[in-house]
């Protein structure tokens, strides 16, 4: 559920690109979301580390866009809160910003899309930071990756 509203509060607010949802629904205790197929690879089968580059420098752009919005509230964008509130903005982030979610175009290396929002809401600036993970498997090589930091309030 705060996936779909991510993703749509993503498109309501920024020009990030995410993917167009078809349907969201409950089943059985879980939730589905039904959103648009994008034709392109991920970031981290990109072979070349220049084209893993070029594509970093838009995604810095949109990881910035993002740090722009801000809220009174710590919670995510369906309406969850989560306590405690500390009386300072909070900043929309994208807490699972790695390669494998991040679909570019083979040709042109711009991104064509940027998935996985379920975790994404606001939280306080000064405690997090966004990992971005430059190994090529993500989830078999978390421990041994060379990770680049991005802090929400310095990029």
């Amino acid at each position: 559920m705060n996936e779909a509203a991510a993703l749509r509060f993503i498109r309501q607010h920024t020009d990030i690109p995410v993917p167009d949802i078809y349907c969201g629904f409950e089943d059985d205790d879980a939730y589905y979301l039904i959103s648009q197929n994008i034709d392109g690879v991920n970031m981290s089968d990109l072979k070349d580390e220049t084209q893993k580059a070029a594509a970093r420098v838009e995604l810095e752009k949109h990881l910035a866009k993002l740090k722009g919005i801000k809220s009174k509230r710590l919670s995510g964008p369906s309406g969850i809160v989560i306590p405690p509130y500390h009386g300072e903005d909070y900043v929309f982030c994208h807490p699972d910003c790695s390669q494998h979610n991040v679909v570019v175009d083979p040709e042109t290396l711009r991104i064509k899309v940027i998935v996985d929002w379920e975790y994404a809401g606001f939280f306080q600036a000064r405690r997090l930071s966004f990992h971005f993970t430059c190994a090529r498997n993500h989830r078999l090589r978390w421990a041994r990756s060379r990770t680049i930091r991005w802090s929400c309030l310095n990029f």
